[in-house]
């Protein structure tokens, strides 16, 4: 009716999401619980709009806090259907907007469910792709189509557990050292020395017999014989 407006916005923000993975039927299902917890900062710069009217809005402040719950499912081509629901709940969200001096009522956003269906494949641990319809209930009605692609920034899972199992190889090598400097295994056990009193005639003979020296055999001889 009055045309298009331009306003000019400034948007920030910051967010984490944390879960776990509980595997079902050797792998093939995934029950993920998680959590969502988002910081926003949007500041709508005081515009004109169409009509010819000011209009100025505070800065909005809101944090978002959403526990849900994912069910995927792994197939053998590598896709990974899944449904998702959660609940939203936002905090911090009302905003004061003017209009030629007039103050509007505060709008914010009351806690609303969303739950849908969606398509991801992963590619080298690292990127994956995905699509998504979500419905949403509550304080938000509506339908969202949502198509995207994350990037994992950091170490590799299957490159971690490489190092992982390097290490705990070092360990097995430094330990089988370890045990062959300070607990030797055990060696064939050496020749022993044995203490025999010969009688005087069986001592001539072993003597005359290598070195041809004479002797009594009123004279015994106390020889050292190793036994083999």
């Amino acid at each position: 009716m009055y045309g298009h407006e331009t306003p000019v916005m400034l948007l920030a923000g910051i967010a984490n999401k944390t879960g776990y993975n509980l595997e079902m039927k050797n792998g093939k299902i995934i029950l993920q619980p998680n959590l969502l917890i988002a910081y926003s900062y949007i500041n709508t710069f005081t515009y004109r709009n169409a009509a010819g009217i000011t209009i100025n809005a505070d800065p909005l402040n809101n944090i978002q806090i959403s526990p849900g719950i994912k069910l995927i499912a792994n197939t053998k081509t590598g896709w990974q259907p899944y449904f998702t629901v959660n609940m939203v709940w936002n905090t911090l969200n009302k905003q004061k907007v003017t209009v030629e001096n007039i103050q509007l009522p505060q709008m914010s956003i009351e806690p609303y469910v969303q739950y849908g269906l969606g398509l991801q494949k992963t590619y080298k641990e690292t990127f994956i792709a995905f699509g998504q319809a979500l419905v949403q209930q509550g304080g938000r009605n509506g339908v969202s189509l949502n198509v995207g692609l994350r990037w994992t920034i950091g170490k590799n899972p299957a490159h971690r557990s490489e190092e992982i199992e390097k290490v705990e190889k070092n360990d097995e090598n430094i330990i089988k050292t370890v045990n062959k400097t300070f607990f030797p295994e055990d060696k064939p056990a050496e020749k022993t020395k044995e203490t025999h009193l010969i009688p005087a005639q069986d001592s001539s003979q072993q003597v005359n017999k290598h070195s041809k020296t004479k002797t009594t055999s009123q004279e015994a001889t106390l020889r050292m014989l190793y036994s083999e």
